[in-house]
């Protein structure tokens, strides 16, 4: 069930996968620096904006929270706003769950965890052609993690230098 790109080995499957996620790399890094911005300008204090940024790893769900945050409302209806604007998730991860049923609880959730959008464009079409576990773990893990990375990097290069960003961006 292997296509014509398909590679047979893992690892090169790995750098096939993260050499297709160098094209949205601009638009996670710009987005990302944006919303590292935001944090910082909506009155969030550095540490908790880092810790933001790694726990909510969805910039919709941390741009929306933001005012939220600052005008007082309250926690349920916080966690309920990012909830909402996250059920895409439940899609994405019921499309690709079966790739990676031989996994342990805990490396499924990190898994759940490291999926975004533009990792799930690009992992669920060449998952669905091949039946080799290892090899869907390694086409997943490359462009997830470098997402990630991408997206902690830019994040909080924008939360450390938010002050030099002019106030007529108005990114709070």
């Amino acid at each position: 069930m292997l296509g014509p790109r398909t590679a047979l080995n893992p690892r090169e499957e790995f750098f096939r996968g993260l050499r297709e996620m160098v094209g949205p790399s601009l638009g996670i890094s710009a987005w990302a620096l944006v919303t590292g911005v935001a944090m910082i300008k909506s009155g969030l204090s550095v540490p908790l904006a880092v810790l933001m940024s790694l726990v909510v790893y969805a910039g919709s769900a941390q741009l929306a929270a933001l005012p939220l945050i600052a005008a007082g409302a309250p926690l349920w209806l916080i966690i309920a706003t990012a909830l909402a604007l996250n059920l895409r998730f439940v899609i994405f991860s019921a499309g690709i769950a079966g790739n990676f049923q031989h996994l342990r609880a805990p490396a499924r959730w990190g898994i759940g965890y490291l999926l975004v959008d533009g990792v799930f464009a690009i992992c669920l079409e060449p998952m669905l052609r091949n039946e080799n576990p290892q090899w869907r773990l390694g086409h997943y893990l490359a462009p997830s993690l470098w997402a990630w990375a991408l997206w902690q990097l830019s994040g909080l290069t924008g939360i450390l230098f938010a002050d030099a960003a002019p106030q007529t961006w108005s990114l709070e």
